[in-house]
């Protein structure tokens, strides 16, 4: 019989958004090949600030449970289900971690009864707050846990000091803790968490992303790159450099940015094209937004180089899929990429300088740089393939079973 799976996680597609946490769905569906995996996915229901005290005297003096819809999840594989928490806009975000606490204990304990399915093992993702939540429950039910931190911006000064204590108390006490790069593990023990931490990565499909049987033939040299409006991304620099290359007389090259939110919300943040405009490189790039899954392949497969002009990264899933269609990557030293980025397959330059990146740009549109595609492929799917990956994943969850069994 399969071992049973609880998968946790604030990040997951929804119909609105399919591309939001698609990581987490992703290796969810690949591991249920050998697992029962399910996924319990929340739906926040507001309410004020007094519903909030009369719910907390519910709970704390009454010691009754919270109420918690549980239904089927819009989304799979693997099998998900939608569990409504309570939250309130106004209250500080650990005492709204109490309300969805108590409600994900409702829901567990549904999903329990009702369906005769207790997990033997919660894999919970990003500490705030799938970890907090998934801790909880692992206290509360008796069933272990492993933690995976894909926070790229691992700073806790930003969070209230209680909210603090409590991310810290989740990374101390998980059975298991698991980060997707380097950059994480070193973040972690920079908050002194002096325990083991595992880098395991990410999962990158190679049968979704791959070198194209017969590439076309590119008018322009094209480079690709794909972001969200924030700051830690960085979008300026790598328009900077397209400026750069732009003055520097290379006028036949296509930049293309792919942003994973709607035009009207990526001006709220910033507006991208007028300040292309602004550079006088608007006729030279073009904005996508919201490509899917499915779409972005043929633009991987359509490029001659991909650029990363991150700050930070977790990871780096774009860079990775890029690398599995073959393409060379240019990529600040943002944290992630140390792990994937190599001289068999891209090149890596400082953070925000942008005439470095158009530089590396130069070389390899030059080909003073070269790079062999199936080389490039090859350095992605041997460490981060659906094989490589579950295999890796599957001997840490049997490892903890057995272990908390013990």
């Amino acid at each position: 019989m399969k071992k049973k799976i609880l998968v946790l996680s604030p990040w997951y597609p929804t119909l609105e958004n399919p591309v939001q946490g698609i990581f987490v769905q992703e290796q969810s569906a690949l591991l249920s090949e050998d697992f029962d995996v399910r996924v319990l996915v929340g739906k926040p229901i507001s309410i004020s600030r007094l519903n909030f005290l009369l719910q907390k005297i519910k709970t704390k003096f009454l010691k009754k449970n919270l109420l918690s819809q549980v239904g089927p999840y819009p989304i799979a594989p693997p099998q998900a289900y939608q569990a409504t928490y309570l939250y309130s806009p106004t209250l500080e975000a650990y005492h709204n971690l109490y309300l969805m606490e108590e409600c994900f204990k409702t829901a567990l304990t549904s999903l329990m009864e009702k369906e005769n399915w207790k997990p033997d093992l919660i894999h919970a993702h990003v500490t705030n707050n799938g970890g907090i939540v998934g801790n909880f429950l692992s206290k509360q039910f008796g069933i272990p846990i492993i933690l995976t931190e894909h926070t790229g911006n691992f700073l806790l000064h930003q969070y209230n000091y209680i909210l603090i204590g409590k991310i810290l108390k989740t990374l101390n006490e998980v059975d298991k803790l698991i980060v997707v790069g380097s950059r994480q593990k070193q973040l972690i023990h920079l908050h002194k968490i002096f325990r083991p931490v595992e880098v395991v990565g990410n999962i990158i499909d190679e049968d979704k992303f791959f070198i194209a049987p017969a590439p076309r033939l590119l008018q322009k040299f094209t480079i690709l790159t794909t972001t969200r409006p924030s700051f830690e991304k960085d979008v300026k620099t790598f328009l900077y450099a397209i400026q750069t290359l732009i003055k520097a007389g290379y006028r036949n090259i296509e930049a293309k940015i792919i942003l994973s939110r709607s035009r009207e919300d990526t001006i709220q943040f910033e507006d991208y094209e007028k300040i292309c405009e602004e550079l006088g490189i608007a006729q030279f790039c073009h904005f996508h937004y919201i490509v899917s899954r499915e779409a972005i392949v043929d633009f991987y497969q359509n490029c001659d180089v991909f650029v990363s002009s991150s700050i930070v990264e977790s990871f780096g899933v774009a860079i990775c899929e890029a690398l599995m269609c073959g393409k060379p990557v240019v990529s600040t030293a943002n944290g992630g990429v140390e792990d994937i980025v190599s001289q068999e397959n891209g090149m890596i330059v400082p953070l925000q300088d942008y005439k470095a990146m158009a530089e590396a740009i130069i070389k390899i549109k030059n080909k003073q740089v070269t790079f062999e595609p199936e080389q490039v492929r090859a350095s992605v799917v041997n460490k981060y393939g659906k094989e490589a990956f579950k295999n890796k994943i599957k001997s840490l969850y049997l490892q903890v079973i057995d272990s908390f069994k013990k």
